[in-house]
């Protein structure tokens, strides 16, 4: 239930309703009340409705999708893994490192998370690269 709160106030001690709306509800036999610091009945249904879900799915176990890391943040496992697996080549591990140099400069690529590098992320990077001049003066 939302509700705006109504308090008396202090100078002239009259009746006053709050300017935002509040929610209260029991869950698991506890009481929460908060407020949404919103103005808008609508949105503060909306988070009312929000926070039940969110307790909801702890008590049931459902967790929530942690967010993927970035490219930039497994960059570090990957290497290592790299070096693990093919440390009997140096020259593979020194491959797939430079080449993971190259994708961690695109800073679009490197900022995006996991999940999100698709298709298009690829078709930028490859077209950013496709502009880039070698060291030996022609385009890569």
């Amino acid at each position: 239930m939302v509700f705006k709160p109504k308090y008396r106030d202090k100078e002239s001690g009259e009746l006053v309703e709050s300017g935002v709306w509040w929610y209260e509800f029991v869950f698991a036999g506890d009481r929460v009340r908060k407020s949404t610091k919103q103005k808008n009945k609508r949105t503060a249904e909306t988070m009312e409705a929000a926070h039940k879900t969110s307790l909801a799915r702890g008590t049931v176990g459902i967790e929530t999708k942690a967010k993927a890391p970035t490219l930039r943040e497994c960059a570090e496992t990957f290497s290592t893994a790299m070096e693990t697996q093919c440390g009997d080549s140096p020259a593979t591990v020194k491959f797939y490192k430079s080449k993971l140099e190259y994708l961690l400069k695109f800073e679009p690529l490197a900022a995006a998370r996991l999940d999100q590098i698709d298709e298009a992320a690829v078709d930028a990077y490859t077209e950013n690269r496709s502009r880039q001049i070698s060291r030996h003066g022609g385009r890569l």
